[in-house]
């Protein structure tokens, strides 16, 4: 395709220009050198003689005609696949613009999640068991006693519980921060299982809560080792 079409359509003109021009030159000679016999000629000779003089002339246009339009459909369907590779150009960076504002977007929203959800931490609490028993292992039943350190944000109707043990829940109207509960409970020394903790509260924000932990119990020992805790839907 070239860089400026309209030049290029311009110089096809010249060929046919040129050679009509020298056609009617030497048609011109051939009448002055035959014009002495001209009056001599009848009206249907005389037109017969011009239309024979411009048939090759008209032709020519014709034939040119055909050739520049030709020329003018292929410049018109090169501009044409030029601007639809543009237009998909255009779709493709509009696409990959789209992917980068739902990147950014996602980002953006990952971040703000976890911003409030460190802001929400502020107001969680952070416990901690340790635990000593104060039985004998050939006892069927043994009174194990627990403390449980709260190193995160105050709380208020604190509940712990366990479905393994023999005795009613603990219930704390506030459980403040770096406090220290105390409290036992009696488990079945015969059968040696995994102790699951439940804490129920409502946190800083009012918001009630709920946090598990299953301690695994100590070989030779009534104790049961608390990992940590993981907050569960309430």
């Amino acid at each position: 395709m070239s860089a400026n079409p309209i030049p290029e359509i311009k110089s096809h003109v010249y060929v046919p220009t040129i050679l009509t021009i020298i056609w009617f030159l030497l048609g011109g000679l051939i009448v002055y050198s035959k014009w002495p016999f001209t009056p001599e000629l009848k009206i249907n000779e005389i037109g017969d003689a011009l239309a024979g003089f411009f048939s090759p002339v008209a032709f020519l246009w014709l034939v040119y005609g055909y050739l520049q339009q030709g020329r003018e459909l292929k410049l018109s369907s090169d501009a044409l696949r030029l601007q639809a590779q543009e237009l998909q150009n255009s779709v493709q960076q509009q696409k990959a613009l789209v992917e980068i504002g739902q990147s950014e977007l996602a980002a953006m929203q990952l971040a703000m999640e976890k911003q409030s959800d460190q802001e929400k931490e502020k107001f969680r609490p952070v416990f901690f068991i340790q635990g000593q028993g104060t039985g004998s292992g050939k006892q069927k039943v043994i009174r194990v006693t627990y403390t449980i350190k709260n190193t995160g944000s105050t709380i208020s109707k604190f509940e712990i519980s366990s479905e393994n043990l023999l005795i009613e829940p603990h219930k704390y109207e506030i459980f403040q921060r770096d406090q220290t509960i105390k409290f036992s409970f009696e488990i079945d020394a015969l059968i040696e299982q995994n102790l699951t903790i439940t804490c129920v509260y409502v946190n800083g924000e009012g918001v009630q809560e709920k946090q598990t932990a299953v301690g695994l119990p100590e070989r030779g020992s009534a104790i049961h080792v608390f990992p940590r805790f993981e907050r569960v839907p309430v």
